[in-house]
């Protein structure tokens, strides 16, 4: 899996949170035949603490699809997928 990432400086710290929410997208919303190969991420902007919520979305497509974290008009993150079929299926 390759990871290509483009954060601006205030962004660093909350990869981790992001990752895990994407990687929950990614398990509930994408068929188990297939395995990630590329995750490409645009850090937009920090959650900051007055936000009470946030929504994660993911559009799928046949070899992957896109995702976005945000919070009404705020995007925090988004990015897209690349997925390839695991072998034997």
């Amino acid at each position: 899996m390759g990871i290509a990432r483009r954060a601006g400086p205030r962004h660093r710290r909350d990869v981790a949170v992001y990752l895990d929410f994407i990687e929950t997208l990614l398990a509930a919303g994408l068929s188990g035949a297939r395995t990630l190969e590329s995750l490409r991420i645009e850090f937009r902007r920090e959650i900051s603490r007055p936000v009470a919520a946030i929504t994660a979305g993911l559009a799928s497509s046949l070899d992957g699809g896109s995702f976005r974290i945000f919070n009404g008009d705020r995007t925090f993150v988004c990015g897209e997928v690349d997925l390839t079929p695991r072998p034997g299926r």
